[in-house]
């Protein structure tokens, strides 16, 4: 029969301790792999760690085969990764020691062996360098680490009537940051006197995400579009142009409901 050690620590010496009817049989330092020969499936087998964490041990006996598993189950670490700013979950990976940890949609778990660890992070036009928090204790015990991470690109939106650059600037338009199913996240930015609306920290460079964000009013003069819209930026800093139409005239006619054609002088009031 062969033992098999699965986990973290398969690598690692164990004691071997074979008995039969409480006596012991057989004592030996192991590894993973280790053959025991003129195996009596009656037997007790007992494994012991070579290292101060004692975790909970499984076993699991393979009937046919007559091998057996032992597990050694580690607490399962839950790290999740935010754009510091906007608050935004982002792809990623987070890395300690010999761990990596692979972030999806801003969440990842690991079971990791209890101690202090020096943690570095990275996601797609981010600046690595602002990972925080930079170490962490783990515990016999689960737990969450939250970690944050920050872009340093800058997106201007400038918003005119003809939407482009030279055109006649349209102040006090919204816009904010969404993702791309449309949540929204941080601070409405507005547009100035040049009809510039800032979004600082975005992300940017080679494999960048795209940058989402949808306008929510204008000045109430002019028409806007809603619907979300995204760019990816290349360079640190980029300028996207913005057309907020002025309102396009609208004929409307006023006639007595029971002589056609009859026009009727009056005034008419519309409201949204």
């Amino acid at each position: 029969m062969k033992i098999k050690i699965k986990g973290p620590l398969k690598k690692l010496n164990y004691k071997l301790i074979i008995l039969e009817n409480n006596i012991i049989k057989e004592t030996k330092i192991i590894r993973d792999g280790y053959e025991i020969n003129n195996y009596n499936k009656d037997a007790k087998i007992i494994l012991k760690p070579l290292y101060k964490e004692i975790y909970p041990k499984y076993i699991i006996r393979d009937i046919c085969s007559c091998e057996s598993f032992y597990f050694y189950l580690f607490p399962v670490s839950t790290f999740t990764l935010t754009d510091r700013y906007y608050k935004i979950k982002l792809k990623g990976g987070i890395k300690l020691g010999k761990y990596n940890v692979t972030m999806t949609d801003g969440t990842g778990q690991e079971s990791i062996v209890a101690g202090s660890y020096t943690v570095t992070g990275s996601s797609n036009g981010y600046d690595s360098s602002t990972l925080t928090p930079t170490s962490i204790d783990v515990t016999n015990s689960e737990g969450t680490f939250n970690f944050t991470i920050a872009a340093t690109g800058t997106l201007t939106l400038k918003v005119t009537e003809d939407g482009t650059s030279g055109g006649t600037p349209v102040v006090g338009a919204k816009f904010i940051r969404c993702d791309s199913a449309g949540t929204t996240y941080g601070n409405e930015i507005t547009t100035n006197d040049n009809g510039e609306a800032v979004f600082n920290n975005v992300p940017y460079g080679e494999s960048a995400p795209a940058v989402y964000y949808k306008q929510t009013s204008s000045d109430g003069n002019h028409n806007f579009d809603d619907t979300l819209k995204n760019t990816t930026l290349t360079e640190s800093t980029q300028t996207v142009n913005i057309t907020n139409p002025t309102p396009s005239n609208q004929t409307l006619n006023l006639t007595d409901a029971n002589y056609s054609g009859l026009k009727v002088n009056g005034t008419l009031e519309l409201n949204n």
